[in-house]
């Protein structure tokens, strides 16, 4: 058993690896057709090429992995079947129950991976990203004209441009509100630098809205103490990139500023841990395979099949990710609840074949 796992884990590993890489780079090729000339307009030549591509492939790389690995399973159990090896295994006393559990430890260290780079190395990649962008795009105001929205303790803050990884801010507003929500102060800043732990206003005006007080403006330069910190700012630019499951919980528990509702946080933080299992669920649908006899018309079948459930299984898992972000449904149910449904779906499926192959042998 212990060759056994050897071999198809080490197959199904580095197929799934070899098909991840290439879904990676056809859809890294088709993201520089479009930001092809904006890159060119930084002046930074092939190391501006060079820098967006490792950036962006962190990003990539998780959202092309559970399509990777179906297609990597797919294709490994095909060739198996027909070089005969799956007969062979099977004709040895091997059940596709074992052949799947001999597959798991591939999958084991594709989720490992999958978490780290999507936890650990997309997120901070995205805010460099963005941060290259911020210092080095000439048309920037052209792609910001938006400002910034962040969550800050009780205050509300709209950021319109950033600079040096969020430790220069330009035409920063802070909206205080009282107990009730409501704004009583705003304060317009044209500037502001962060330095040991302390954001130095300049340019700065606050006009008073409490009653008694209305409308009344004061000089505001000087220091402003706040939770919000230039990672939070750089997090904030990338609106859909990916949250950690540490920034997520530090958020939740109120010691991060938001740049989002509660749901997309609480939905990330599930979903941290939630997406690597994706790999072990695109096995199982994919498995069924191995019943097919190469030579027969059912094996163009079980493949269509596999593809077929796994792709439904991707687009009802981003569904739920995105109703979970808007607060629809609960983080947990729209983190694990298509996993869990599409992962007994596949046991059943081979339970089911196991069982109808096994009555077939006895007829024979």
């Amino acid at each position: 058993m212990i060759t056994l796992t050897r071999y198809l884990a080490g197959r199904l590993f580095l197929t799934s690896i070899g098909v991840v890489l290439a879904f990676t780079a056809l859809v890294q090729i088709i993201d520089l057709f479009d930001t092809a000339g904006d890159i060119l307009n930084t002046g930074e030549g092939a190391a501006g090429f060079a820098f967006y591509v490792a950036m962006r492939v962190p990003s990539i790389m998780p959202q092309v992995t559970p399509l990777g690995v179906l297609i990597a399973t797919l294709f490994l159990l095909g060739f198996l079947a027909s070089k005969g090896e799956i007969i062979a295994m099977r004709a040895a006393g091997i059940s596709v129950a074992r052949i799947v559990i001999a597959m798991l430890p591939a999958v084991a260290a594709l989720a490992v991976l999958h978490y780290v780079i999507a936890d650990r190395v997309a997120p901070s990649a995205e805010s460099r990203l963005a941060a290259w962008w911020a210092d080095n795009l000439s048309t920037i105001d052209e792609k910001a004209e938006d400002p910034i929205w962040l969550k800050v303790g009780t205050s509300i803050v709209s950021i319109e441009r950033v600079r040096e990884r969020g430790r220069a801010l330009k035409g920063l507003t802070i909206y205080e509100r009282d107990p009730k929500s409501i704004v009583i102060k705003r304060t317009s800043a044209e500037t502001a630098t962060y330095g040991k732990g302390v954001w130095m206003l300049s340019g700065a005006m606050t006009t008073d809205w409490r009653r008694g007080h209305l409308n009344e403006t004061q000089p505001a330069n000087g220091s402003w103490r706040s939770q919000l910190r230039p990672s939070s700012v750089m997090e904030a630019m990338v609106p859909q990139g990916r949250i950690s499951a540490g920034a997520a919980r530090a958020v939740i528990e109120g010691d991060r500023s938001a740049a989002a509702a509660p749901s997309v946080y609480a939905t990330a933080l599930q979903r941290a841990f939630a997406e690597p299992v994706t790999s072990a669920v695109m096995l199982l649908l994919a498995a069924p395979l191995a019943f097919a006899h190469w030579r027969a018309a059912e094996t163009g079948r079980f493949f269509l099949f596999g593809l077929a459930a796994g792709s439904l299984f991707m687009l009802i898992d981003g569904l739920a990710a995105t109703l979970g972000r808007a607060g629809v449904l609960e983080p947990v149910l729209a983190s694990w609840g298509p996993m869990i449904l599409f992962g007994l779906f596949g046991l059943d499926r081979i339970r089911r074949l196991e069982g109808f192959s096994r009555r077939r042998k006895l007829r024979a």
